[in-house]
């Protein structure tokens, strides 16, 4: 009865509102990028801190810390706004359950330290915490890993640091039977979740560049000079590898839209386009 349709100031606020929404979701976004990642200022590390000092520094742009045990873990939350994750390593779950639940249980339930090591090398994981639980002492009696801290106030738990802590992005020497190579010398910059550089002088053949985020396969790499599109693969508990091609110097992964995201884009652009020309298009249809 208003007629809505035929007003230009309603279609001029409701294209206003829409362009808000938009520009609000990307501060948003930018936002959670910049205060809720491993380093941001409302980490788990961060929170953790206002009660209770932790004697390390927060460093953990390319390592895990914490557990889904306890109040804190490592975050990784872009898209939901002002929120961090209330259990570490939830947004790895989401992707891969099965082996999410693996991880918890090889480390904090089994008895065999080598399951412990396995996971924790896949999960790059730097601290962790234990509570004082019948398998404790298989941390406490391995010459690789250090007591950090013991807490008794709010929880019971020991923190512990794995002194060969294996890094989520890196160049190693090889990968047999899901076993990883030794380290090699690399840097690496991340620019954001879906895409990063790593760099390296000493490249040999067999090197593999792993990168420990759950597989997709909308991952996608390519050479930092040749600009050769490479492979990226599964391995390990469903992370993710390349194999560069001979006398590389670094190659860049990142994450490709898919058929149905540009879709979406594209249907979303017609929207629009039919929302701003709606008059003109009525008096066409009336002219057929």
């Amino acid at each position: 009865k208003l007629k809505l349709d035929r007003s230009k100031f309603f279609v001029i606020l409701f294209l206003t509102l829409l362009i808000f929404g938009l520009v609000w979701n990307v501060k948003i976004i930018n936002e959670n990028v910049g205060r809720y990642n491993y380093v941001g200022s409302d980490s788990r590390y961060g929170m953790f801190q206002e009660f209770q000092d932790l004697p390390f520094e927060n460093e953990f742009d390319n390592y895990r810390f914490g557990t889904s045990r306890y109040i804190f873990g490592e975050t990784m939350t872009y898209f939901y706004p002002r929120k961090s994750q209330t259990f570490g390593y939830q947004d790895a779950g989401m992707l891969n359950a099965p082996r999410y639940y693996d991880m918890r249980w090889n480390i904090w339930k089994s008895p065999d330290i080598n399951d412990s090591i396995y996971w924790l090398d896949w999960f790059g994981i730097n601290y962790f915490e234990a509570d004082n639980s019948e398998v404790k002492n298989k941390f406490l009696e391995d010459s690789r890993f250090g007591v950090y801290s013991n807490y008794s106030d709010k929880y019971g738990f020991l923190i512990y640091e794995y002194l060969e802590a294996k890094p989520i992005i890196s160049l190693v020497d090889g990968l047999e039977n899901n076993t990883l190579g030794s380290l090699k010398d690399f840097d690496f910059f991340r620019e954001g979740p879906d895409k990063l550089e790593i760099k390296y002088e000493n490249f040999n053949e067999g090197d593999v560049v792993i990168f420990k985020e759950f597989y997709h396969e909308n991952w996608e790499a390519r050479d930092l000079v040749t600009s050769e599109k490479l492979d990226v693969v599964k391995v390990g508990p469903g992370f993710m590898a390349v194999h560069p091609p001979e006398f590389s110097e670094g190659i860049q992964i990142y994450y490709q839209k898919s058929f149905g995201e540009y879709l979406g884009i594209f249907l979303s652009l017609i929207g629009l386009g039919i929302l701003v020309f709606w008059k003109r298009l009525e008096k066409f249809v009336n002219l057929n």
